[in-house]
């Protein structure tokens, strides 16, 4: 009975330790490039549209809401791969995304809009030469 008991919690304990593991992977893991495109652009569901007219609406916790998004999103392009061109240029690339998408949380919380405005043309300002360079 003892030796039962004692099999029982060491299968509960494996289990417990290998859900533990995968549930820090996945976070870990990032996003497709569709996804984390989609989540930021996407005229529906995307981030991006989003914010400057929350900003010039003064409704700051709705675009600090989106802006983390995109900043939580834009922060993931670094750590995928390209479908096309040289991981070098991804790496620039997906960088500069990423420091203007910081750019934009960063005028959001100091609840400027004219400097939110001017980032969030900044992140638009990236696509081309990424597309260009990386899209299939």
């Amino acid at each position: 009975m003892t030796r039962s008991l004692f099999r029982a919690a060491g299968c509960v304990a494996v289990t417990a330790l290998a859900l533990s593991v995968s549930v820090g992977s996945a976070e870990d893991k990032a996003p497709s490039i569709h996804d984390i495109m989609k989540g930021c652009f996407n005229k529906k569901v995307g981030a991006f549209p989003k914010i400057e007219p929350l900003a010039k609406e003064g409704k700051w916790d709705d675009a600090k809401k989106h802006a983390t998004e995109l900043k939580k999103l834009a922060n993931f392009l670094p750590k995928t791969k390209p479908e096309k061109g040289s991981e070098e240029s991804w790496q620039k690339l997906a960088k500069e995304f990423a420091v203007k998408a910081d750019a934009v949380y960063d005028n959001v919380e100091k609840k400027d809009a004219a400097a939110t405005g001017k980032a969030v043309k900044g992140v638009g300002g990236t696509c081309k030469a990424c597309h260009d360079a990386h899209r299939e």
